[in-house]
């Protein structure tokens, strides 16, 4: 069976799971032909689990040059351009005399083989009478004047003539008449599809389109619905759906995962909740009891940091401006980390990318030139607008393969997810990147504390909620949620109106005021760390202020870096010492 679908990066997870529920349900070798504008190596790795795990699963990617489409119309919020790419598959499958399109919003439920065995002589396609349009009266079908007989179709579920159709030269029509009809579709694609099809469209049985809106009209066939369409904005993998057949969305997400036994798993989530003790990694343990997290230093890590010889300097008050840098192991992994920054630097320049110095890296660089001498990570920041670029800038740019940005899932808490440059081979060496967003007017200080306590509110309720059944996209469509709902970001023509600046949102920091002035920011400079030039915001004094109080003073604890006290094997040291070696020899900043 050919079967096809249209997505972009940002859908892989939701398609992932739509394509194991095809494949734990049917037999027969399985063709899927991925048609987006670009996908990831991240992305198409995840993909590609299923053709290691499956027999019958190949997986072929189709990137489409969408010049073509970006004239299209994009009527509703959570549909993207490649919706438009169905328009070509004939094309593009030249070959093929038939395949069948799906919806990536979709579970299938049963076996395909009836459905795919349908007999197309005469028809260019199959598919399930839309009733949510038959009933809504379009203005589309009534300028039109669709006849009775030319049903309106739904076209996440479509069975294709592809041979007829490219007889009869059809994925030229459906663009020549897109452009024609451009002021009068509203459902894109859809629309057009109709029109041009209408008279030669075969109609199914709805088992095979079941859309999770139609439950009330047609209840009866719930439980024989071999495909489930999950139809409007309210996705199963969302907090918001209400739809009694989110759960079989979620049934396959978690046997796709490799959770077997829901209820297991579920009552395991809310033992550790009620009491469980975790590593941290290396240095510390994670205590919970009754939903509070206590973070223990280990005992080895306790009694290290007591040699620490900062606390030398502290106590003898030794300008903390004249400290030395951190020698050994950890200036080592300061340096393999000053290479990831330097990477990042390289990739945002040639994509046209801002980001600059955060937090205590930017702390470091005012009092130390580099690094803070007991740290040994790096915090920068974007724009919501540049961060969502990075993961695609880093896979078509970045110099060193080992080198990425990704998503990544704090253990500790389930719902932080945002981005790291990372290296592939050491886990322990990364750069924060932490979103920026624009807010919608210029507040009080009063206002700035108010609006903090409210964010503050929903990220730790958001972690109360989060469990092993939420993935990384619902956490992401979460935080997008509580930026556009309840922060109100401003929209790009209102930059000019220069309100606050709102930090981290997607992140759990502690943090009284998450907001910043926009003169604080803006314009950008640059600020010297570890002999390179890096940008850098406008007022840092005003910024590290607001943060730490006297930035100029010893802080009450001196702790250890994240890497500290990692014992390096003999593999992952001579990376750190091949990217030492890089930054010392390299001419790119």
């Amino acid at each position: 069976m050919n079967i096809c679908f249209c997505i972009n990066d940002g859908y892989v997870d939701i398609l992932k799971v739509c394509m194991y529920s095809i494949l734990v349900n049917n037999t027969k070798s399985i063709y899927f032909y991925i048609f987006s504008s670009f996908l990831s190596e991240e992305s198409k790795n995840k993909l590609n689990q299923l053709q290691e795990k499956f027999d019958n699963c190949k997986i072929r990617y189709e990137i489409i040059d969408n010049d073509v489409f970006k004239q299209f119309k994009l009527n509703l919020e959570y549909i993207s351009i490649e919706t438009y790419f169905r328009y070509i598959i004939a094309d593009i499958l030249s070959e093929e005399e038939k395949a069948l399109y799906i919806d990536a919003d979709t579970i299938i439920n049963g076996n395909l083989e009836k459905l795919y065995n349908t007999d197309l002589e005469g028809y260019y396609c199959a598919g399930v009478k839309d009733l949510y349009i038959e009933t809504k009266q379009t203005k589309l079908i009534n300028i039109l004047n669709l006849k009775a007989g030319n049903i309106y179709v739904n076209a996440g579920v479509l069975l294709l003539n592809l041979k007829l159709m490219r007889d009869d030269n059809i994925s030229q029509t459906f663009i020549d008449k897109t452009i024609e009809l451009k002021n009068i579709i509203e459902y894109q694609d859809q629309d057009i599809i109709n029109v041009v099809l209408a008279g030669k469209i075969k109609p199914i049985d709805s088992i095979y389109n079941f859309a999770n809106t139609n439950m009330h009209k047609e209840w009866k066939k719930c439980r024989q619905a071999v495909i489930i369409h999950y139809t409007g904005h309210k996705k199963p993998w969302l907090p918001k759906c209400h739809s009694k057949l989110k759960n079989v969305w979620r049934k396959y997400y978690l046997l796709s995962i490799g959770h077997k036994n829901l209820y297991q798993k579920y009552l395991q989530s809310l033992c550790e909740k009620i009491f469980s003790v975790k590593n941290n990694k290396w240095t510390h343990k994670t205590i919970t009891v009754l939903g509070i997290k206590l973070s223990l230093p280990k005992m080895k890590i306790f009694k290290k940091r007591k040699e620490n010889p900062y606390y030398y300097c502290k106590k003898h008050n030794i300008d903390i401006t004249k400290v030395p840098k951190a020698t050994g192991h950890i200036r080592n992994v300061q340096l393999a980390n000053l290479a990831l920054l330097l990477e990042l630097d390289y990739v945002c320049k040639k994509n046209n990318l801002k980001y600059w110095l955060d937090g205590g890296t930017l702390l470091g660089a005012i009092r130390h030139k580099g690094y803070i001498p007991w740290d040994d990570d790096i915090d920068t920041a974007m724009m919501r607008e540049d961060y969502e670029k990075v993961v695609d800038a880093f896979n078509l740019s970045s110099k060193n393969p080992d080198i990425f940005a990704g998503y990544y899932r704090n253990p500790i808490y389930p719902s932080q997810c945002f981005i790291k440059v990372q290296h592939r081979k050491c886990s322990y060496l990364f750069v924060d990147i932490f979103p920026w967003d624009y807010y919608g007017k210029k507040l009080t200080t009063e206002e700035q504390l108010k609006i903090s306590n409210e964010i503050k509110e929903l990220v730790v309720n958001l972690d109360k909620k989060t469990n092993i059944m939420i993935s990384d996209s619902e956490i992401k469509q979460i935080n997008h949620n509580i930026m556009h709902e309840k922060v109100l970001i401003i929209k790009d023509v209102e930059k000019e109106k220069k309100g606050d600046f709102v930090w981290g949102i997607d992140y759990h920091h502690v943090w009284n005021n998450w907001f910043t002035k926009y003169d604080v920011v803006y314009p950008f400079k640059t600020i010297e760390f570890e002999g390179y030039k890096f940008p850098c915001i406008n007022n840092p004094d005003a910024f590290l202020t607001r943060l730490y109080g006297n930035y100029m003073e010893y802080p009450k604890n001196i702790s250890c870096g994240h890497n500290m006290y990692k014992d390096l094997n003999e593999n992952e040291q001579k990376i750190v010492e091949s990217l030492i070696y890089e930054n010392l020899t390299s001419d790119v900043v």
